[in-house]
């Protein structure tokens, strides 16, 4: 279940799924009932796989609200404030997940919009801010390793989206 208690019973919420086919095929429409429903195949463990992944992505962007919170309480910004800008920035960024992930999914990131050098440049200014202010960076460091590692490896003119390459199953394996 991806909702929050507001959101169940509407469209804001989902629920995964995944298991025998026929079984959620029959009673989709009883499931529905609560959210929409998504299946993700046979394979029991599938959605909750899928699950996972979406929380990951979720956690990123509020650990980094919390990140940003933090780095702005020193100059006067309350949250309350920053929030409905964080909220229009996330949702360009959530415009910009298709362009990813075609580009994850051709394995072409040469002309990507938004280079690796020039995200390791702003994670850098980033990291620097919040060292000076004395404001844990720990949230952005393994996200500059990455960016620096593909730079080394001569890829800094690629897409951001080719660190993919970094964190995705090096054997080969979907899986």
């Amino acid at each position: 279940m991806l909702a929050l208690p507001e959101t169940v019973a509407t469209d804001a919420g989902f629920f995964l799924y995944s298991g025998t086919e026929a079984a959620f095929t029959a009673y989709r429409s009883v499931l529905e009932v609560m959210a929409p429903a998504h299946y993700f195949g046979a394979d029991p463990g599938s959605a909750e796989t899928h699950d996972l992944a979406l929380l990951g992505t979720g956690y990123g962007a509020l650990a980094g609200f919390l990140h940003s919170a933090a780095l702005l309480r020193p100059v006067g910004t309350d949250p309350e404030v920053f929030a409905p800008l964080a909220a229009r920035w996330l949702n360009g960024m959530a415009d910009f997940l298709p362009e990813l992930a075609r580009e994850i999914g051709s394995a072409q990131y040469a002309n990507g919009v938004s280079t690796v050098d020039l995200n390791r440049a702003a994670v850098d200014s980033l990291i620097e801010l919040s060292r000076a202010g004395g404001i844990a960076a720990d949230i952005h460091e393994p996200l500059r390793d990455l960016l620096h590692g593909r730079s080394i490896d001569g890829y800094g003119s690629d897409s951001f989206s080719s660190v993919f390459e970094l964190i995705r199953p090096q054997d080969g394996s979907s899986r």
